[in-house]
């Protein structure tokens, strides 16, 4: 059964029936592997654990698209979202370390000096499973829908094209790309999301070449910085799933998304061209990196090289050395301490004259005191953070959090309407952002990014209200027909 899950026509836009086929299939799948790991010695696991990953993943996945009528929105659900980064990025990296292709000797020696190999798999397994469980059995919510409840007059097709509106956004984006310190440089990350709702909610026949150009511009400024680049890409995937949400996944999506990732992977080479990987010259221009991508991709070394380009044998690695690190030490725990950290930042830790340290301080200083004391920070991904800090009750912790994150993208999609400009362009930030604690940036910079990216959303909607106004006449109430029911957002 098919169908838009978040409109009130389509109350029923799912099959009841597939909630526990697919839990059943994805706990026996567990079981398994659980009973075959276990006959495995040590060193046979080390080495096929990247195998082990991406076999759970491909099963996962499958059955999680199948239980949502492989509807397209529900690829950017924040719990699946998060359990296909993470769970590609060690997939990847532990094939990497298997074959031996890694470009840092350092990280082989301290991979094979991992000592609790079966324990940590199995926490890792148990959390991809606990986010797994999270997408499949969706919150439900009963609420009515409302799209006239957006505080913001509704931005029009005429007024959007007005070229007076993507030049302001698009001037105030370049001058964004100048904000390179602290939490300021996710101006730019708001502004991007800003063109990118304009050129989408207005069709805009040149919106694929304005995007690419936009991203060149921010790959060009943030070389040193892949993921702003990769996360931006939520925005139009978002815009697009949004309006095509009726829309299964297809043979035309599947090429699509193939096309986009080739073009995101060659882009990202580059990027590590300008950074100096590969033996060339650092900072070189993008489109002469881009010209010496070919050379690059020739190196004997670029599977080692591509690895540690897209973070995956680095992710990998510190995610495993933090759980086998909380395993081997359980004082290090920290107990929840860094998920209270957003409460005490600024004056408010001052005056409490308590700062918990973040999770970047607890784990650097643990795995390179010297990298740390010059700035340098490891991300462990948020499964390594709740293993940090709750240790084998990890799971619980990320099943709670991330039921709050479903619950709140699935009501701010079902109730938000594309030609609302302040709730969409947050959507959308929230969903890079949720990329970002994914990654293992840790809760307190997710939770001031939302509230840094609310306010800076809120101000670019309020610049742009005179020009809405000024070509949309007055405003005129709109009156919605509600549903005759309760919807139901989908289980």
């Amino acid at each position: 059964m098919t169908g838009d899950p978040f409109l009130p026509q389509n109350r029923i836009a799912y099959n009841k029936d597939t909630l526990r086929p697919a839990v059943l299939v994805a706990a026996l799948c567990l079981f398994v592997n659980y009973y075959f790991t276990q006959m495995l010695d040590t060193e046979t696991l080390r080495l096929y654990l990247g195998f082990a990953y991406g076999i759970q993943i491909i099963i996962l996945s499958y059955l999680y698209m199948w239980r949502h009528n492989f509807l397209l929105i529900r690829l950017l659900q924040p719990s699946f979202l998060t359990l296909m980064y993470i769970g590609i990025s060690i997939s990847l990296g532990g094939m990497a370390f298997s074959s031996g292709n890694i470009a840092k000797l350092n990280d082989e020696i301290v991979f094979y000096s991992l000592r609790n190999v079966h324990e940590i798999y199995y926490i890792i397994t148990v959390c991809l499973f606990t986010l797994y469980c999270v997408a499949v059995c969706s919150p439900r919510t009963s609420h009515r829908l409302n799209y006239a409840t957006s505080i913001l007059t509704p931005v029009t097709k005429r007024s959007l094209n007005n070229i007076y509106i993507i030049g302001t956004v698009s001037c105030l984006f370049a001058a964004s790309l100048l904000l390179t310190e602290g939490i300021v440089s996710q101006t730019k990350t708001v502004l991007f999301a800003t063109l990118v709702y304009i050129l989408f909610i207005d069709k805009n026949k040149a919106r694929w070449i304005i995007v690419a150009l936009l991203s060149v511009a921010l790959a060009a400024d943030s070389f040193d910085s892949k993921r702003e680049v990769v996360f931006g890409l939520v925005g139009p995937a978002y815009m697009i799933f949004r309006a095509n949400e009726l829309k299964q996944i297809k043979m035309k999506t599947v090429i699509f998304i193939t096309g986009a990732t080739f073009v995101v992977i060659i882009l990202i080479l580059a990027m590590s061209i300008m950074r100096g990987y590969g033996g060339f010259h650092e900072n070189s221009g993008l489109i002469a990196a881009l010209l010496l991508v070919p050379s690059y991709i020739a190196d004997t070394r670029i599977i080692s090289l591509i690895s540690l380009n897209m973070e995956t044998s680095y992710l990998f690695l510190h995610l495993h050395n933090a759980v086998d690190g909380v395993l081997l030490y359980p004082q290090m725990s920290s107990n929840g301490e860094t998920y209270i950290r957003p409460l005490f930042i600024g004056f408010i830790g001052d005056i409490a004259g308590y700062k918990p340290d973040s999770i970047l301080q607890l784990y650097t200083l643990y795995a390179n005191p010297d990298f740390r004391s010059i700035g340098g920070s490891f991300v462990i991904t948020c499964i390594g953070e709740a293993v940090w800090n709750f240790g084998w009750y990890a799971p619980l912790f990320i099943a709670f959090l991330y039921y709050i994150l479903d619950f709140v993208f699935l009501i701010a999609v079902s109730k938000s309407n594309n030609s609302y400009m302040f709730g969409t362009i947050l959507i959308i930030c929230g969903l890079q952002f949720s990329l970002y604690l994914a990654r293992g940036s840790g809760l307190d910079l997710f939770v001031i990014y939302v509230v840094f990216g609310a306010c800076v959303s809120a101000i670019i909607c309020t610049l742009l209200l005179p020009f809405n106004n000024r070509h949309s006449g007055p405003r005129r109430e709109t009156q919605i027909k509600r549903a005759p029911s309760v919807l139901k957002v989908p289980c």
